[in-house]
């Protein structure tokens, strides 16, 4: 019986350990939008009132781009910044929102936004929920849609970026079960030679 418990002991640290090694090959994916890139402005100008602007941007994240691959990858840590600089308008308030997912219920409203074109952005990040339908949506296809409409004021959106971190579900977890399996039937042969 000492024997088997030691196989089992031994064949739950062997998969710990390969567990382990999965998470230490962690991938990185980052999307940036607003970059100047690809035919991408460098800013987006928007305005609630009379000044002409859009009041509303809309966009796209891709981790496709950066070797995201559905069905292969899994994302495990997403988190979204968004960058804000100040109009300087006489007013002062500046107010924005965001929704995230533009199928799904994550938005997130009244953000005041104060940052500078010269001392310093006004950063805004959100980490996605590890469960729910966010997360599923960003695994589905690497891509997540998002909106940032101003409400009050006026200001610049510079930077809209989608930074995540995951792994490959290159059968490790397959793997795993296998060698539990496989330790499994090999404690009870030997408990039942004896």
């Amino acid at each position: 019986m000492t024997r088997i418990m030691t196989t089992i002991k031994q064949t739950c640290l062997a998969g710990l350990l390969l567990s382990a090694s999965t998470l230490t090959h962690a991938v990185m994916w980052t999307d940036v939008d607003l970059d100047g890139n690809e035919g991408q402005p460098h800013y987006v100008q928007l305005s609630e009132g009379p000044w002409g602007y859009p009041d509303t941007f809309a966009s796209e994240f891709d981790l496709t781009l950066d070797g995201f691959i559905p069905g292969y990858h899994e994302v495990l840590e997403a988190e979204v910044t968004f960058a804000f600089a100040d109009g300087s308008t006489p007013d002062g308030d500046e107010i924005v929102s965001i929704v995230l997912d533009l199928e799904s219920i994550a938005e997130l409203t009244d953000i005041e936004v104060d940052g500078s074109h010269l001392t310093g952005f006004d950063f805004y990040t959100y980490s996605l929920p590890v469960s729910g339908t966010l997360m599923a949506s960003l695994n589905d296809d690497g891509k997540l849609a998002y909106s940032v409409t101003i409400t009050e004021g006026l200001a610049f959106l510079k930077e809209a970026r989608l930074d995540a971190r995951g792994v490959p579900d290159s059968g490790s977890s397959m793997a795993l079960l296998g060698i539990g399996l496989l330790a499994l039937f090999s404690a009870r042969r030997k408990f039942n030679k004896k």
